[in-house]
């Protein structure tokens, strides 16, 4: 999938990347916000790649949300999801989070995540040039150095030996 480096989401409202995402959007949302949050943060490494935790702190405060104000956790999703937007220069407004995210916290929270991945996955594909970056593999000796070949003596044909 070609990644958009400016006015609109990667995958649609109602693309959730595959039944994982999606489960984990309806069925653990306070998680999979976590996910996001430390996605966006560590943008563009992969969660494998740092110190990932599906109950981390970004997935704590929105459980003690939830359940302090009794399911109004959306906003703080709809905080993030603006942040996110502004960040990338995705097309929007205040107004369009706030009704996307009231009207279905999953779906956009599977949107915020798959639009994350695609692009981190874009950008570690790219360098600062915005060429293809280089990529090594990592060898499993260091290099050998041969030392210099000792000088050998050329004869030419006219001359004579002594």
């Amino acid at each position: 999938m070609a990644v958009p480096t400016t006015g609109q989401w990667t995958a649609g409202i109602c693309d959730c990347g595959g039944c994982g995402p999606c489960m984990g959007a309806f069925f653990c949302y306070s998680c999979l916000y976590g996910r996001v949050v430390h996605r966006n943060k560590h943008f563009p490494r992969t969660p494998e790649e740092t110190s990932f935790s599906y109950v981390n702190s970004d997935c704590l405060i929105m459980t003690l949300v939830n359940y302090v104000t009794g399911g109004c956790g959306w906003i703080l999703q709809f905080l993030k999801r603006t942040e996110q937007r502004e960040r990338f220069g995705i097309e929007g407004s205040g107004l369009n989070d706030c009704c996307c995210t009231f009207c279905c916290s999953p779906c956009t929270l599977a949107q915020a995540n798959l639009d994350l991945k695609t692009r981190a996955e874009g950008a570690r594909l790219l360098d600062q040039n915005g060429a293809p970056a280089q990529t090594y593999e990592k060898q499993e000796t260091g290099m050998v150095y041969q030392p210099p070949a000792a000088p050998v003596e050329v004869q030419h044909v006219h001359e004579e030996k002594h």
